[in-house]
C-alpha cells in the first residue's frame, strides 16, 4: 500500500497546537480499586471493534467515553484516575482531557447514546478534578494558561493556586450559562489540562 508523502505544516504566528492525548482504561486487576466492576475493557471491545483490550486507550474525549463507549460514571470516573496515576508514575507530561461542556447540560439530548443523566456526567467530572487536585503535584489549568506558560516558563513551585482553571466547576455547569431559548451557548467546549 503506497502512503503519500505529508507536507509538513510548519510553524504559523500565533497559532498553538495542543494535542489530545489518550485515556486509559483501566485493566481487570485495578478495576477494584479504582471503582468500577471488573471488564471494562471486554465491555469497551465489545462496543468498538478498534479497541484493544491489552491496551485500553481510548482517545481522550468525555464524548469517546460516555457516546462511542458508554461509560457509567463510575467506569468514566474511574479511567480518568488510572490515567492520571499512570502519567504521574511515568513521564509526567501533560494530561490534557478534551471536554465537551454541553454534554453536562440539563436536556442535553444531541447524543441518544449517552445512558447515563447530567448529573452522573457532572459528578464523574467533578470527583476526577477533586481526585487530581488531591494530588499536590497536580495544577489543573485551561489551555490558554499551558500557552501562557510556554511562552513564560517558570518553577511550578512558584504558583500560589495550583487550581488556574478557576472557573472549573462553572466550565461544565452550562445551566448558569443558557443562551438564548435555554440552548448552550456554542464555542463552550473546553479542556482541562493537568500538569
Amino acid at each position: 500500500m503506497h502512503i503519500p508523502e505529508i507536507e509538513e505544516i510548519g510553524n504559523h504566528a500565533g497559532i498553538w497546537e495542543i494535542p489530545i492525548h489518550v485515556v486509559i482504561v483501566p485493566p481487570d486487576e485495578l478495576c477494584e480499586k479504582y471503582g468500577t466492576k471488573k471488564g471494562l475493557r471486554k465491555k469497551c471491545a465489545s462496543l468498538q471493534n478498534y479497541f484493544s483490550e491489552s491496551e485500553g486507550k481510548i482517545t481522550g474525549f468525555d464524548y469517546n467515553c460516555f457516546v462511542l463507549f458508554q461509560m457509567t460514571s463510575d467506569e468514566f470516573l474511574a479511567t480518568l484516575k488510572y490515567t492520571l496515576d499512570l502519567r504521574l508514575e511515568g513521564n509526567r507530561a501533560p494530561f490534557i482531557l478534551g471536554g465537551h461542556t454541553g454534554i453536562y447540560a440539563l436536556g442535553y439530548e444531541s447524543e441518544p447514546l449517552i445512558t447515563i443523566s447530567e448529573q452522573e456526567r457532572r459528578k464523574a467530572i467533578e470527583g476526577f478534578l477533586d481526585y487530581a487536585l488531591g494530588k499536590p503535584e497536580v495544577f489543573v489549568v485551561s489551555p490558554t494558561k499551558i500557552i501562557e506558560w510556554m511562552r513564560n516558563p517558570k518553577e511550578l513551585s512558584l504558583f500560589q493556586n495550583r487550581l488556574f482553571c478557576h472557573r472549573y466547576r462553572y466550565l461544565f455547569d452550562t445551566n448558569k450559562r443558557k443562551g438564548l431559548h435555554g440552548k448552550t451557548p456554542r464555542g463552550t467546549d473546553a479542556a482541562v489540562t493537568l500538569l
